[in-house]
């Protein structure tokens, strides 16, 4: 690598690296598509890789756990879970995501089975913050909709979520853990007929990695709100990365060393642990 490379392009990279909340930003939420259906370029990425490429996490039947387990089989040794209807109540399962703080999430979906004219499926994702009142913990609908195409097929909602590792969901001023909870499950409306089976087999999460928004006043003298790597330059500084080049500035046009690049990836990724 050049030494000539600038420090704007450590920046850049390094900031790709990083997963660091920032604040989703409002929009309308597209409708749900029901049935068949593929999330396109998104199956290609890998989820354990970091940069701001659509990314996808699979959540398999066997990391589902029974609301009920009086009224619920699950059976996810054969790759899905199948729902009692002859319970009088609503019959569900529900799994925490296990995404990265920063995460912004664009969609949900489940694919399921329904062959019962009586029975739909319903979708809902929620957010949970631990430690507030009332009990249970105070939660949040992030989406919810319900599939009422029967036979096999996908139940999909758009979001756009950014996942917090702390949050204050009920608005007292103060921050808790939060948890974001995917449930999948049928009403009491079904007509409990076994022959018409209701099988949950998996999800599916697209997202992808953000960096943090930066502060309204400028770290750095020379790297102001107007300059085009401002976001990234503060991500860096926020993480501990970088303090400039002294003097209060960032030097943005200055070269950097592969010495210091090391130390910007390094930083950045965390490396290098063995044991």
């Amino acid at each position: 690598m050049s030494p000539r490379v600038s420090r704007i392009v450590a920046a850049g990279l390094a900031a790709a690296a990083l997963t660091l909340a920032v604040p989703a930003a409002a929009q309308s939420t597209p409708p749900p598509v029901q049935g068949q259906w593929s999330p396109g370029p998104a199956l290609a990425e890998d989820a354990d890789a970091f940069g701001p490429n659509p990314q996808y996490t699979v959540i398999s039947s066997s990391q589902w756990q029974v609301m009920d387990s009086a009224t619920h089989t699950k059976r996810a040794a054969f790759g899905y879970m199948e729902i009692d209807k002859a319970a009088p109540t609503f019959r569900g399962y529900r799994t925490q995501l296990d995404l990265p703080a920063g995460a912004n999430v664009s969609y949900v979906a489940i694919f399921v089975r329904d062959d019962d004219t009586s029975c739909d499926w319903y979708l809902s994702f929620h957010r949970y913050e631990a430690g507030s009142e009332p009990n249970p913990p105070h939660s949040e609908v992030l989406a919810a909709t319900s599939y009422d195409t029967h036979g096999y097929g996908a139940l999909v909602r758009f979001v756009d979520v950014t996942i917090r590792a702390r949050d204050d969901v009920d608005g007292d001023g103060i921050s808790h853990p939060v948890a974001y909870i995917l449930s999948a499950g049928i009403g009491d409306t079904c007509d409990g007929d076994p022959a018409h089976p209701m099988m949950l087999f998996g999800a599916l999460i697209g997202w992808k990695r953000t960096v943090s928004s930066p502060p309204a006043d400028p770290t750095f003298a020379d790297v102001d709100a107007d300059h085009w790597a401002f976001p990234f330059v503060e991500a860096l500084a926020a993480s501990g990365i970088t303090a400039g080049c002294g003097g209060g500035n960032y030097c943005p046009e200055d070269p950097i060393t592969r010495a210091e690049m090391a130390v910007y990836l390094a930083a950045a990724l965390g490396l290098h642990w063995l044991d």
